[in-house]
């Protein structure tokens, strides 16, 4: 494959052809009711109609402190939502090591999230260490400092399983910052996130760039963060994906939205835009 881009449930529940529910800051496993459960049958429903084989949805929500979450035991590949990660770990690393991060690095971040240019993103990923195992056990520190535990980088970048959980934490990160990240680097990072590049990154969660009663540019890079990616597998199907978080009618939201089963890469983004759509349709209408 190669990058061409970039618990139980209640007996009430047995009949649905998903599986979702609420998490809160706790860990805490709610059933979904009312909004929430309204929200699920609409991605059952988009799923449906446009023939996606699986759509995978996570939400944070600020306002309440929960997490949503639509077939979270999905698994895609996360293609160029690595990259992210990938910035994130140059950082840490230079955290750690008391040192600054020069301004050539500094820019190959910005063409790496920003540009979603792979050389940069392979010359960072080259630069975490000697080897590609060192280079992988970097960003898996990264992954354990975030609290994930079921992505896991092996044998390099782009090619290894994710879900919308895990990477529903690193749009949270993007928003709230970390203390291991500069105010400074923080506001770069994000600054290379906001979606400007709409042919590739204003789709899936960069949708909300022009959704009505989004935020004004003027802020764009405070509140609408994005990073999307997309990978064939050696049979033609799109792995499509997109993270990132946004304010929408006052409200913050962490994303992250994963579908697979086209061979229409269009129709694919069109899927995690309407689903993205539809979450904030719903709970920040």
């Amino acid at each position: 494959m190669g990058l061409a881009a970039c618990g139980d449930r209640q007996d009430s529940d047995a009949a649905r052809n998903y599986d979702a529910f609420l998490l809160t800051e706790s860990g805490e496993r709610q059933e979904v009711r009312g909004t929430y459960s309204e929200l699920a049958e609409a991605l059952e429903s988009i799923k449906t109609v446009s023939g996606a084989s699986s759509l995978s949805l996570t939400v944070h929500r600020y306002e309440n402190a929960e997490t949503f979450t639509y077939n979270p035991d999905y698994e895609g590949y996360e293609a160029s939502t690595v990259k992210v990660p990938i910035a994130l770990s140059i950082l840490r690393k230079a955290f750690d090591e008391n040192r600054l991060v020069d301004e050539q690095t500094r820019s190959l971040i910005d063409a790496s999230l920003g540009l979603s240019d792979n050389d940069a993103t392979a010359a960072l990923f080259s630069s975490l260490g000697q080897d590609v195992a060192a280079q992988d056990a970097e960003v898996n520190a990264t992954y354990d400092r975030l609290g994930i535990t079921q992505t896991r980088c092996v044998d390099g970048w782009g090619n290894n399983k994710t879900n919308t959980l895990d990477h529903a934490k690193i749009a949270r990160v993007l928003y709230e910052g970390v203390e291991w990240v500069g105010a400074d680097d923080m506001n770069r990072v994000r600054a290379a996130l906001t979606a400007t590049d709409l042919e590739s990154q204003g789709w899936g969660v960069g949708a909300l760039v022009s959704l009505p009663g989004s935020t004004g540019s003027e802020h764009l890079a405070e509140k609408v963060l994005c990073k999307n990616g997309w990978i064939t597998n050696d049979e033609g199907i799109w792995y499509v994906n997109s993270t990132g978080a946004a304010q929408y009618h006052g409200q913050t939201y962490a994303l992250s939205v994963m579908t697979t089963g086209f061979t229409d890469q269009e129709k694919a983004r069109q899927v995690t835009s309407s689903s993205v759509e539809k979450v904030m349709e719903l709970l920040g209408g």
